[in-house]
C-alpha cells in the first residue's frame, strides 16, 4: 500500500471533489486513509510471522521514488476514485513484491494482469443508477491533475471498518530518493481504467 499524509495538493483535492460529489450521500474517505493498494497477500490468519518476517527479508528495493499524478476522477461499483498516472513505477512496485512475496510461498492474491492503480475518495454504500453518479462526476474530470512524491510502500495489517479501510504498519519500504521527473502531461483518458471489488467484512487481510 502507498499513503500520501502530508501530501497537501492531493489532501486538497481529494476533499474538494467530496464536496462536489455530496449529493450522493457516499462515504468520504478521510484524508489519513487515502491509499493505493498495490496488491492483497491473505488474511493475516493464514500468514505466520515467520513467513512475513521472511517476506520482509526479501524483499529487494531496487525502485527509486517517483512522481504520481492524481488525473481526472472517475468511479466504479465500489467508489468514486482517482486515476493515477503513470502506471510503470506502479507496476514495476508490484512486480518486486510480487517476485518477493513468491519466493517465501506468500504469492499476491490476484496477477498483476488485473491490477488497476487508483486512489479512492468515497466509497459507495448502496445501489445507486450509474446515469446518477456519471451526471455528478463529469464536471470534476475537467480539473487539472495534482502530483505527489511516493518515497514510501508499506505493508499493512488491512481491516474493514464500518465506513472505510483502516491499517496497522507491518514494515515500510523506502524508496531511494530520484530526481523529481517532469511531467509528461498524461491525462486520465490516456491512462486504463477498470473495475475494482472492494472487498466487505470484518476479517483483516495483509496488503
Amino acid at each position: 500500500m502507498i499513503t500520501f499524509p502530508g501530501a497537501a495538493a492531493l489532501i486538497q483535492r481529494a476533499q474538494q471533489c467530496q464536496q462536489a460529489v455530496q449529493s450522493l450521500v457516499f462515504d468520504d474517505i478521510p484524508e489519513d486513509g487515502l491509499h493505493l493498494t498495490l496488491g492483497r497477500i491473505g488474511p493475516s490468519t493464514e500468514i505466520s510471522l515467520a513467513q512475513l518476517d521472511s517476506l520482509i527479508a526479501s524483499v529487494q528495493v531496487a525502485a527509486s521514488s517517483f512522481s504520481l499524478q492524481a488525473v481526472p476522477m472517475t468511479a466504479s461499483r465500489g467508489a468514486i476514485r482517482f486515476s493515477v498516472a503513470p502506471w510503470t513505477p506502479l507496476i514495476d512496485l508490484r512486480i518486486m513484491l510480487a517476485k518477493a512475496g513468491a519466493s517465501v510461498g506468500l504469492p499476491l492474491r490476484k496477477p498483476t494482469t488485473g491490477f488497476r492503480p487508483h486512489i479512492g475518495i468515497s466509497y459507495c454504500n448502496r445501489l445507486v443508477p450509474a446515469a446518477s453518479v456519471r451526471d455528478v462526476v463529469r464536471p470534476l474530470r475537467a480539473l487539472e491533475a495534482v502530483e505527489t512524491e511516493v518515497r514510501q510502500v508499506h505493508i499493512v495489517e488491512l481491516r474493514r471498518e464500518p465506513l472505510a479501510y483502516r491499517w496497522e504498519v507491518v514494515h515500510t519500504l523506502d524508496l531511494p530518493t530520484a530526481p523529481l521527473r517532469p511531467s509528461d502531461g498524461t491525462r486520465a483518458d490516456q491512462a486504463q481504467d477498470g473495475l475494482h471489488a472492494f472487498e466487505h467484512g470484518d476479517h483483516r487481510r495483509l496488503s
